[in-house]
């Protein structure tokens, strides 16, 4: 091997190799030889054609073989490294993993042939731009080893049995309880405030946890250390003890926990199957409840009710919401299960944040939060203010049918009271999230709002939720359903996908230059003479994929500077206020009658195009024309009042939406018997369905409007 070469080793990058090639191989064929002795692989040029010694032993195309491997080998271990410094939302871990795997299959396409300069640079560029998936990972704003001052006392005494119990392959739980005791010891001692104690509690504590891995390997010595990872399952047992650390620490972060040997079956039926699961007491702020029963289903976890623990009456109630187990990985594979629990962990400890944040010092229209648990396990509990009057769209269909005659029915009129008095319940809630506590929910919906015990509406689920009054697009994961989002919102997300997907309008003429170079040096499938059709089509589609593959993350700089762009506001919030508005007029939910969510977010982004279209088409102009270019989204809800109310939250720009106050200021609320208790009592006696409380409350309901249109 003459002239010159680059070798292979643990520091270098693909921009390495595509430097050596552009300095010393143009385009020529990059051959490989392996160092028998350390494995690693140096790249040389190669020559025009084999020697006679070289084809007869085979030394040709092993070294031709050897390229390719050190090249794939170094590709994926950038890929690698890539992901462990961004942080990375599900699509960009595909479009990696695919790119991963065209990479592969491009350098395996060469087949007999050399690989070449261009396509070491096409490669090179393809990792480069693989670098502006995700975002660079920062602190992640959980707690920092350094919050526990002089800890070093602990990590002394343990690193020995840490270090023996790796050696001997022994059960390693009573050094991380030890472990995590200390940390929640010395924690709270020196971080006595409750927020510092929340941020631990509802953190998965990556820096926390990488930071306390490096103080231990220190303890223990760099060749003490390197000799224990050469022991099997060196990674998972020493990652399981210091997650069972944090969770142990975690977990007597708050005044409220668990109480040991109080465990109790509850048993229920869910979609006809039967399930059970076994709970403990709970220890709320001192006091302590039992599991009752099951309550129902919220995201990825189930609602108990739990009941306080003492012998006199009355006893207090609350809801208890409990995050499922993770999903379940393949046994053998621990790097994906630790993942799922990070990430059930930083899902259910952002919602707790923001719950937290939103609700304040409390608001009678926002569900409150009592308190949370974070078991030993790592999974979240929040205790919450029982609302039994179920959510806003059962109710909304309930008092549909509840207008008529005879025992336990209602007129239109008190309908509508009913109707005024929960809307401007919805109201105050947003207003509390929106402007006193500068916040967005993300997730508003009439299932979503609750029924309290005493008949008031109550914003509920704050899984989505974050402070601020805008957001980048790209940082929130919009629902799948579509029919309380707002336009913008859908059109915001489809942007994103076309300039992901590279059919956004602005990429096209750079996507198509950028395809055309590397037509040129990529190994395509070729289209072999007297293929059938359904081959052909199979061919082009293949390399069609591996061209998009290869172009977006060569793009994905240029992609990443137009998706920072786009970004949505609270008004979002106030369009799903308006379509909650709208289902409890109708007493239904809306767009039931399209087939799938692509048409309802057609429709919308259709509405979104005229500021001037109406959401509810009652508007005429003077000569009695619909205001607006397009078809109104729903039918009146018969009171010109609420129709022109609902519009105003309802208008295609958003900016065009208006304040909640001046929401509240809307005479619509000054109705009489609005907002009474006996409005509340009617609520509360219609959910419970008893005709003579309905009838009762029916009449009391009446004389205080006549009472107030007296007074007024």
């Amino acid at each position: 091997m003459a002239g010159p070469s680059l070798t292979i080793g643990p520091q270098t990058t693909i921009e390495d190799v595509r430097r050596f090639v552009d300095e010393h191989g143009g385009n020529k064929k990059i051959h490989g030889k392996v160092d028998k002795e350390t494995g690693e692989t140096t790249l040389y040029i190669g020559k025009k054609s084999p020697s006679l010694f070289a084809l007869i032993t085979g030394k040709w195309e092993r070294r031709k073989e050897a390229a390719k491997v050190a090249i794939e080998q170094l590709v994926q271990r950038t890929f690698d490294d890539i992901k462990g410094n961004r942080t990375l939302s599900n699509a960009d871990r595909a479009a990696i993993a695919n790119l991963s795997e065209q990479i592969s299959a491009q350098l395996r396409a060469t087949g007999d042939h050399s690989v070449r300069g261009g396509l070491i640079r096409v490669l090179a560029m393809a990792a480069k731009g693989a670098e502006a998936y995700g975002r660079e990972v920062t602190p992640d704003g959980g707690p920092k080893l350094s919050m526990l001052g002089d800890f070093g006392y602990a990590i002394s005494g343990l690193a020995p049995g840490l270090k023996t119990g790796i050696q001997n392959n022994a059960d390693l739980k009573v050094l991380s309880d030890a472990l995590g005791d200390a940390i929640a010891e010395q924690f709270k001692r020196l971080n006595p405030s409750e927020d510092s104690r929340m941020m631990f509690a509802t953190a998965w504590g990556g820096d926390f946890k990488q930071q306390l891995l490096d103080a231990f390997r220190a303890r223990i010595g760099e060749e003490a250390w390197a000799e224990l990872a050469k022991t099997e399952n060196f990674q998972q047992k020493v990652m399981g003890f210091i997650d069972d650390a944090y969770d142990v620490a975690a977990a007597k972060m708050t005044g409220s926990s668990q109480v040991p040997g109080s465990e109790k079956q509850v048993a229920w039926t869910k979609n006809g199957v039967a399930r059970t699961a076994t709970l403990s007491n709970i220890k709320i702020d001192g006091t302590v409840y039992e599991p009752v029963r099951h309550l129902g289903t919220g995201g990825y976890a189930e609602v108990f009710l739990y009941r306080e623990v003492k012998d006199a009456e009355p006893k207090k109630q609350i809801a208890f919401k409990l995050a499922n187990a993770p999903p379940q990985s393949p046994e053998d594979d621990w790097r994906m299960a630790r993942e799922l629990r990070m990430k059930a962990i930083e899902e259910g400890g952002a919602e707790i944040r923001a719950h937290r944040t939103l609700q304040g010092e409390g608001h009678k229209n926002v569900l409150g939060m009592s308190g949370m648990i974070r078991t030993p396990e790592g999974r979240f509990g929040i205790a919450m203010e029982l609302a039994p009057g179920g959510d806003m769209l059962e109710f909304a269909k309930l008092l549909k049918n509840s207008v008529g005659t005879g025992p336990g029915k209602i007129t239109p009129q008190m309908a509508e009271v009913v109707r005024l008095t929960l809307f401007k319940d919805m109201v105050e809630g947003l207003h509390h999230i929106q402007d006193t506590r500068e916040g967005m929910h993300l997730d508003l919906k009439t299932p979503n709002v609750l029924i309290g015990t005493g008949g008031e509406a109550k914003i509920s689920d704050f899984g989505l939720s974050t402070e601020g009054t805008e957001i980048n697009i790209e940082g929130y994961t919009p629902p799948d359903n579509p029919t309380w989002l707002a336009p913008e919102v859908i059109h915001a997300k489809r942007n994103v996908d076309a300039l992901r997907g590279l059919t956004a309008p602005k990429l096209d003429n750079v996507t198509k230059q950028v395809n055309r170079q590397l037509e040129d040096v990529i190994f395509l499938h070729p289209e072999p003479e007297g293929a059938s059709k359904n081959d052909l089509v199979k061919i082009r589609r293949e390399n069609k994929q591996a061209l998009n593959i290869l172009t977006g993350s060569i793009l994905q700089p240029v992609i990443r500077q137009n998706v920072e762009g786009i970004g949505i506001t609270n008004k979002s919030d106030t369009w799903a206020l308006g379509i909650m508005g709208v289902d409890l007029w109708s007493g239904q939910q809306q767009f039931l009658d399209f087939a799938w969510n692509a048409e309802v977010e057609g429709k919308l982004v259709a509405f979104r195009s005229d500021r001037n279209n109406v959401a509810i088409g009652y508007q005429l102009d003077s000569r009695g024309n619909p205001v607006g270019t397009g078809e109104p989204l729903f039918e009146s809800t018969g009171h010109v009042q609420v129709d022109s109310l609902l519009n105003d939250l309802l208008r295609p720009d958003p900016d065009d939406r208006p304040d909640l106050q001046a929401v509240l200021n809307n005479p619509l609320f000054s109705q009489p018997g609005v907002g009474s208790s006996e409005v509340r009592a009617l609520i509360l006696a219609l959910r419970e369905g008893n005709p003579e409380k309905i009838d009762g409350a029916f009449m009391q309901l009446g004389v205080r409007i006549i009472e107030d249109t007296v007074n007024a």
